[in-house]
């Protein structure tokens, strides 16, 4: 029995030991901990600002704020700062080319610009150069970058492509309304007047694609193809009454009295007075008549 308490008592006692031991290792923690924290407070006691306190307080020592203050004046080296307006020829010349713009006009990089929708031929012609060179011109003189640029070609042509799209949509519908009116005036004769028309309008490259106030071509304007058709049957071959019935100079004068009266008609038209419109359109009628026998144009 003495052994056995005796064992117990030794085992006790040990237990003791390392209990104790514990318990005085816990407040040497606590108090370098303490240490730590007196230590990060006492580097920001004197730092009145409240704005700087702020900053300090983000961090626990004062390597840590070092070593953050030391990031950032690196970075804030790397920036180039604008130039003033009393900044010197060398100064811009160094900050233009820190920004990446080329010496001259010549170093932008032009076909690296050119839209998909664009040939090589297209983009290199000279129709498409005479509108980048002011462009070019302009952004070089403003500073602007190859990256910079290519920006604003892109949406500049973005744009135009959008418009375009639009107009020929727009272009579209007009045909589409002049053609069903026309088929409704003249019926049967439809074709043999678009075919007058297009007979007269062969003799004037490109005046179907004029523009009108309104934004819609020539060559969909109701008005404009019945006087074409008109025009085109007294130049055709089926109207030989001028040559039965009238001298020549005759007929010179009846054709430049119609044309005039066809411009006069059209003038009116076009500034929506229908009244003139309608008078002169009955006066062209009747030297219609005159040239053509009394065979009216068709429709």
């Amino acid at each position: 029995m003495s052994e056995v308490a005796a064992e117990m008592g030794s085992t006790e006692a040990a237990e003791g030991r390392d209990a104790g031991l514990g318990a005085n290792e816990a407040p040497e923690a606590s108090q370098d901990a303490q240490q730590i924290t007196d230590a990060a407070e006492s580097y920001r006691d004197g730092i009145k600002d409240p704005k700087a306190r702020a900053f300090f307080d983000r961090y626990s020592t004062i390597d840590a704020a070092a070593n953050a203050l030391l990031e950032k004046e690196q970075m804030l080296s790397k920036r180039v700062a604008m130039p003033g307006e009393d900044a010197s020829e060398e100064d811009m010349a160094r900050f233009r080319k820190v920004m990446g713009v080329p010496d001259s006009v010549e170093g932008y990089d032009v076909t690296a610009m050119k839209p998909a929708d664009y040939t090589d031929e297209q983009w290199q012609g000279e129709a498409m150069q005479s509108v980048l060179s002011p462009v070019l011109s302009a952004a070089h003189a403003a500073g602007v970058n190859q990256s910079g640029l290519k920006a604003v070609v892109d949406a500049y042509f973005g744009v135009s492509a959008a418009a375009s799209a639009e107009q020929q949509r727009q272009d579209a519908a007009w045909l589409d309304a002049a053609e069903e009116q026309l088929r409704k005036d003249w019926g049967s004769d439809y074709k043999a007047n678009m075919a007058a028309a297009e007979q007269a309008v062969q003799s004037v490259p490109g005046i179907t694609d004029l523009v009108l106030k309104d934004g819609s071509q020539l060559g969909n304007n109701p008005l404009f193809i019945r006087i074409a058709a008109d025009l085109g049957r007294l130049r055709g071959s089926d109207n030989k009454t001028v040559h039965q019935f009238l001298s020549a100079e005759q007929g010179q004068d009846l054709r430049a009295t119609h044309a005039e009266l066809t411009r006069k008609m059209y003038d009116a038209q076009q500034a929506g007075n229908r009244d003139e419109a309608k008078k002169y359109g009955e006066q062209r009628r009747r030297v219609s008549e005159q040239i053509n026998g009394t065979k009216s144009i068709r429709g």
